[in-house]
């Protein structure tokens, strides 16, 4: 959902959705993120002799995101 930030009709989509389903989409979208929480931390204790291999790669994710999202940021701020 962050990409909602970056491409206006991923910003519609989220709106719209938000006025079908009102408050259940934000429980929803909780739960979601609960849950994709809960996976993250099951994964690392499951197999913990791994843990710096998948910490660099959830890193590496959340990294080129946020490179992602600051370039288009960046980009934004200075055309204006």
């Amino acid at each position: 959902m962050i990409l909602r930030h970056v491409i206006p009709y991923l910003a519609q989509k989220r709106q719209q959705l938000i006025n079908r389903y009102g408050t259940r989409w934000q429980y929803t979208h909780s739960l979601l993120d609960t849950l994709w929480i809960v996976l993250i931390v099951l994964g690392f204790v499951w197999d913990f002799q791994n843990w710096r291999t998948y910490l660099t790669w959830l890193l590496g994710f959340w990294g080129l995101v946020g490179l992602f999202y600051l370039t288009v940021f960046w980009d934004r701020l200075f055309r204006k």
